[in-house]
This record gives C-alpha cells, sequence and structure tokens, in this order.
C-alpha cells in the first residue's frame, strides 16, 4: 500500500457512542517519524483491517482507531480495550503487530 495520510484516535470512553467525539489526529506519511514508518512498512500494519478487542472487556472503554490512507484505498484498524484485551486474550503475531503500532501512535498523538 502506498500510505499518503495517517489519522489516528484515542482515549477512555463511558461508552461506545462517544468514540465518535474523539479529537483525531492527522499526518501526511512524510510528518511521521521514521521509525514508525519503517515499522508500519515492516509489519505491513494496514493488511490488519478491521475492528478488535471487546467494549464490554472494561470500564472505561479504552479506544484506538487507525486509518492508512492511500491514493486508491482506505484500510482501517479499531481496537476496544487493548491493554485489557492484550492480557487476557492468546497474544498472536498479529496481535502484537497492532500493538506496537498503537502504542507508537499514541506516543506521537498531539
Amino acid at each position: 500500500m502506498d500510505i499518503k495520510r495517517v489519522k489516528f484516535k484515542s482515549g477512555f470512553l463511558e461508552n461506545k457512542s462517544q468514540a465518535a467525539k474523539l479529537k483525531e489526529n492527522s499526518w501526511e506519511w512524510k510528518e511521521i517519524p521514521k521509525k514508525l514508518r519503517d515499522l508500519i512498512k515492516g509489519d505491513r500494519t494496514w493488511e490488519l483491517s478491521g475492528s478488535y478487542g471487546d467494549p464490554s472487556v472494561a470500564t472505561p472503554i479504552q479506544y484506538q482507531k487507525v486509518s492508512f490512507i492511500g491514493k486508491k484505498e482506505t484500510e482501517i484498524i479499531e481496537f476496544w480495550n487493548l491493554g485489557a484485551v492484550f492480557f487476557i486474550e492468546e497474544n498472536t503475531e498479529e496481535m502484537r503487530r497492532i500493538f506496537r503500532c498503537l502504542v507508537r501512535f499514541d506516543d506521537i498523538k498531539k
């Protein structure tokens, strides 16, 4: 995928409907730190698009969403309660790839 832009939002929610109200950060691909760009390309994170986790596992709900926007397509990863799910469920390689990406975006969000 030829990524042009990335959007990211994260936060803690009392209910799922609050996810739409979270502040969304947006970067041109070249604005993202090289180390994170290399991780995304190496892990091919966009290939794992989908919704993961379980919003009923914890309260407040931890929510993260990353959108990889290309010239012709957009791939979205949405995760509910990443921290809780990561320690409760089996840690597959796919889960570790998503975790690496989302925690680094949390570190650079504005």
